[in-house]
């Protein structure tokens, strides 16, 4: 119940308010309570991509492949960040 309170917290922050900094100290409080909550896992991967942090967003996106390897909204992260980096065939795999 506890992450569920700081996830709907780091949404409010980061759609009704657009303070992308405290969406992401809830989304992280969230994760301390829930190490897999997905949504969670998918919102910071978001927000980083979104600021320019591609290492932070890549490595949200695997911890959340890791637990969910169909997870769409991650694979699709990850695969996009490959092909800024210029990693086609990894971003190919990625999709496949």
């Amino acid at each position: 119940m506890a992450a569920e309170i700081s996830f709907r917290l780091g949404k409010y922050d980061e759609e009704r308010i657009g303070d992308a900094n405290s969406a992401i100290e809830a989304y992280m409080d969230c994760l301390k309570k829930s190490t897999e909550h997905k949504e969670a896992l998918v919102s910071l991967a978001r927000l980083h991509q979104t600021i320019g942090n591609n290492d932070e967003c890549s490595s949200y996106c695997q911890r959340l492949l890791k637990i969910d390897p169909s997870n769409e909204q991650a694979t699709f992260m990850y695969a996009n960040l490959m092909l800024v980096n210029n990693k086609h065939e990894d971003a190919i795999r990625t999709y496949s």
